[in-house]
């Protein structure tokens, strides 16, 4: 398993353990945001996030998924959260 993939697996699982059922959901939505944002990078790492959430849920080993190798860690941009 790559460098990569490691990361985005347990950002995967990550969110599984948080929000549960609705980590792709979650994933997907985060990538909408940033790709209107125009953080085209960053959306395309959290689509990948939201494969791996997709192939852990289905017993899938999530390393086998095609990951670019030109995803890094910097490219995975935290949740905006709103002024306190």
């Amino acid at each position: 398993m790559s460098e990569d993939s490691a990361q985005l697996s347990r950002a995967a699982k990550h969110l599984i353990e948080t929000h549960g059922s609705r980590a792709a959901a979650v994933a997907l939505k985060r990538a909408v945001f940033l790709h209107q944002c125009g953080q085209k990078r960053a959306a395309d790492t959290w689509r990948r996030i939201a494969d791996c959430v997709r192939a852990i849920e289905a017993g899938k080993d999530p390393s086998a998924l095609k990951i670019a190798a030109d995803v890094s860690h910097s490219a995975i941009s935290p949740w905006p959260r709103p002024p306190s």
